[in-house]
């Protein structure tokens, strides 16, 4: 559903490799751990459980009835977990963003593993994945009737470098685009682009474009969300459009790879507007009986 609109997006059954059927299995079951850890947090924070009245008194005598290993004893005779109900309930507060991060390296993990299975052939055999911009620019990809576009190639890539800093250990995500590791991926893409003749003079204009569309976009979600007074952490949006573009790149590998003549066997929704090649749509089948 558009969220500005209220428009309900056209969704399709598009047909695909079994790798890309696999990935999006995966990226479901990381959407699904996110927003249920997320209720499992709101319901504790807010859900006014009288055993969590007492905010001075120890979580493991308040939640002993609770099955969890954090109650049982270190091989030195301590509880692996000890805090009070105040303290449990303020790590609760810092987890959301340990969760969005954690979930973005995973998923980086599964599209890494889809890269191997659908494009390793194509490429250099010990060249690695990032800088996607580099190791993605080869014919079977790019000149092809329906090619994976730069501006993809770039957005998802920002991503992996959002991945990075949170490998590297990097307290704080990008928040504006001034800070030196946002400076130095631009600049970086730029000359790269530039280099390969790639871009046809258009590199600086797709490199902020790119920017504006994770960077910028994740910077705006989140100050909306102050605007309407929820506290939400930069973490969680930049792992929505680490699921979206890192999808889309996966979908326009996809669109580049697959035959004309026989259609694979895996399948997927996507909106419609997204498919470029309108021959990989194929009947719903649940639509189907149910019609």
């Amino acid at each position: 559903m558009g969220r500005r609109d209220g428009t309900v997006d056209e969704r399709v059954t598009v047909a695909v490799s079994p790798a890309m059927e696999k990935l999006r299995g995966l990226q479901r079951e990381l959407n699904y751990f996110l927003y249920s850890t997320e209720l499992s947090y709101g319901l504790t924070l807010t859900g006014n459980d009288p055993r969590l009245a007492d905010s001075t008194i120890h979580v493991s005598g308040a939640l002993a009835d609770v099955y969890a290993s954090a109650w049982y004893p270190s091989n030195q005779g301590k509880i692996k977990y000890y805090a009070t109900v105040a303290g449990f309930l303020e790590q609760l507060g810092r987890n959301a963003r340990h969760v969005s991060r954690a979930i973005m390296v995973q998923w980086y993990s599964h599209v890494e593993e889809y890269l191997e299975t659908r494009v390793r052939a194509l490429i250099r055999p010990k060249q690695k994945w990032g800088l996607f911009t580099e190791s993605l620019r080869c014919d079977p990809l790019l000149r092809v009737p329906v090619p994976v576009r730069i501006s993809t190639v770039l957005r998802a890539d920002f991503c992996r470098e959002i991945r990075n800093l949170i490998v590297h250990g990097s307290p704080e995500l990008p928040e504006s685009y001034d800070v030196p590791a946002v400076v130095r991926w631009k600049r970086s893409r730029i000359d790269e682009l530039n280099d390969a003749k790639c871009a046809s003079g258009n590199a600086e204009r797709l490199v902020m474009d790119a920017l504006h569309y994770v960077l910028g976009q994740a910077i705006n979600h989140k100050r909306a969300t102050e605007r309407e007074g929820r506290r939400e952490n930069l973490e969680h949006f930049y792992a929505l459009f680490t699921f979206t573009n890192l999808d889309s790149l996966a979908f326009e590998i996809e669109e580049s790879l697959l035959p004309t003549t026989v259609l694979p066997e895996g399948r997927v929704t996507r909106k419609a507007r997204d498919v470029r090649r309108k021959d990989l749509i194929v009947p719903d089948i649940a639509a189907s009986a149910g019609a």
